[in-house]
């Protein structure tokens, strides 16, 4: 499956928001979540396994998850991390932060 930063997500039931970011296990070098943001609201995406996940079919690139909105509203929040390898400097940017940041906000109803 193609992933394209910014495509459409769907549930089941309606549309969800956009792919912002994936996540990938770096050992076995696959993606296993898709960053899925609601339309206009970056501090809420949330973190959706890629095994449910398939291709829209449609014009364009889409996808759609395999539950229902309501539950794609329970979808964990992102953790932003690095990977850096052992003596690797650390990012130098004035938006990033070394350490951990949980965001709790539910999202809209």
């Amino acid at each position: 499956m193609r992933l394209e930063l910014g495509c459409p997500v769907r549930c089941t039931d309606g549309p969800v928001g956009e792919l912002a970011d994936v996540v990938g296990d770096p050992i076995r070098r696959r993606v296993t979540h898709l960053a899925v943001e609601p339309h206009h609201r970056h501090r809420l995406v949330r973190l959706a396994p890629i095994e449910p996940a398939r291709p829209q079919d449609g014009a364009g690139p889409a996808l759609v998850l395999a539950c229902a909105l309501h539950d794609a509203l329970r979808l964990p929040p992102v953790e932003e991390l690095a990977y850096v390898r052992c003596g690797e400097p650390v990012l130098d940017d004035p938006d990033w932060d070394v350490g951990i940041e949980s965001r709790s906000e539910p999202w809209p109803v």
